[in-house]
């Protein structure tokens, strides 16, 4: 009898034997030719993860991209609409100096001529000048090729009249346009009204200081053409006092496209609008396009990689079971028996059950090599390697020694 707590093989062509171990432990080896049927498809879970991951970090991306830029254009578009704002200001700040000289003089302005020809170089877009007492223009610097605006009455104009109703009542400033000019071209008047102190010291309306603005000629210093060619399009428009509807005071060749971002441009009368958007809207889509195909061959370069993990780790799989299973019986041969009753040895120290390992080999088994050859031999070894298995519970333990020896064990 061994001593307890200690694994003793049989010698070599003994006919059978027990030999009983304290403790209790799973000595059946797990077969692991093939990959679990899961892995099967990491494959295409590695595909889909990482075209998930991929598709959330291009949507974040993408969106802060497109604040990068909107912000970018917010910028710009303030830049531009405080350049359009000063250049207005500045070149309709005329009519307060004419305002003054028309009160200086009562009414009149000596050498009027010679006086604006100095002065309108000095206001970019200024095109001419133009006095109207009680709404009736009696002088205009240049007369050449404005011929037809002398004697024209505002308040009988049916295009014009409301606007110069609402300029005298106000007594401000009013910027009017844009519209065709009788003296033609597109522009705008400033018209500013002028009032003068009676004898009675009464404010007396006199009439208007006009000034003529050619678009987009008056914008000529602040830079407006550089935004086209930075890659945005924009309109500078306003509503028709009369009707409402949108008219366009100066635009880029290229026209707006998508949501535009609007600034409000605070001008004499009622506000102008500056909207911009980028012209490479196009490009943009084009270059998404190409991260989307980037990405969906980095996943499938990832499914790939997956695939090829698999293939190595079955082939390391079976290279384990080459060196742990007997070829012959598909047993655990004496290399994985060894391991694992090694391990048993431990565990029945700490364990208070028993363990049944026996032993047994097939008696005159040389008789059948001999006299029906190995094929025969090898046939009667698989088949009392089934035999024993399927007679054994799943729950124990059957391996091959070697030649025509076996080991099982019975928890």
């Amino acid at each position: 009898m061994p001593e307890q707590g200690k694994i003793q093989l049989p010698p070599h062509d003994i006919g059978g034997g027990w030999t009983y171990i304290e403790g209790d432990m799973d000595m059946r080896v797990r077969s692991d030719d093939h990959p679990r049927c899961w892995l099967a498809g990491l494959p295409i879970l590695v595909f889909v993860v990482s075209f998930a991951a991929i598709s959330v970090i291009f949507h974040y991306s993408e969106n802060a991209s497109q604040e990068v830029e909107q912000k970018r254009t917010l910028a710009i578009v303030a830049e531009c609409a405080s350049g359009v704002k000063s250049a207005m200001d500045h070149t309709l700040s005329m009519t307060y100096a004419m305002s003054a000289l028309v009160q200086q003089g009562n009414g009149r302005i000596e050498n009027f001529d010679g006086l604006v020809a100095k002065m309108l170089p000095m206001y970019p877009g200024a095109a001419a000048f133009q006095l109207a007492p009680n709404g009736i223009v009696s002088q205009c610097y240049p007369l050449e090729g404005n011929e037809k605006i002398i004697g024209h009455d505002l308040f009988l104009d049916p295009h014009q009249a409301a606007e110069a109703r609402l300029t005298r009542d106000s007594g401000n400033l009013f910027l009017a346009g844009p519209y065709s000019l009788i003296q033609g071209g597109q522009g705008g008047l400033g018209r500013l009204p002028v009032f003068l102190v009676d004898e009675a010291g009464n404010s007396v309306f006199w009439g208007f200081v006009t000034i003529l603005l050619h678009y987009p000629d008056v914008f000529a210093n602040i830079g407006l053409e550089r935004l086209e060619q930075n890659g945005y399009a924009y309109e500078i428009w306003c509503d028709d006092f009369e009707t409402g509807e949108r008219e366009t005071i100066v635009a880029s060749q290229t026209p707006l496209r998508g949501k535009p971002i609007d600034w409000e441009i605070a001008v004499p009368g009622h506000p102008w609008m500056l909207s911009v958007t980028p012209i490479s809207t196009q490009a943009a889509g084009s270059h998404a396009w190409l991260r989307w195909v980037m990405g969906l061959l980095v996943c499938s370069l990832l499914s790939w990689v997956a695939h090829l993990i698999l293939q190595l780790q079955e082939r390391a799989s079976r290279l384990r079971n080459m060196a742990l299973v007997d070829d012959l019986t598909q047993l655990p041969n004496r290399h994985a028996i060894m391991s694992s009753l090694a391990k048993a040895q431990k565990e029945v120290r700490k364990s208070g059950k028993m363990l049944a390992v026996g032993y047994f080999d097939i008696d005159n088994f040389k008789a059948v090599n001999d006299n029906f050859g190995h094929d025969a031999g090898d046939e009667v070894l698989r088949c009392v390697a089934q035999r024993v298995r399927l007679a054994l519970p799943e729950q124990h333990f059957l391996g091959r020694l070697g030649g025509d020896e076996f080991l099982f064990v019975l928890n």
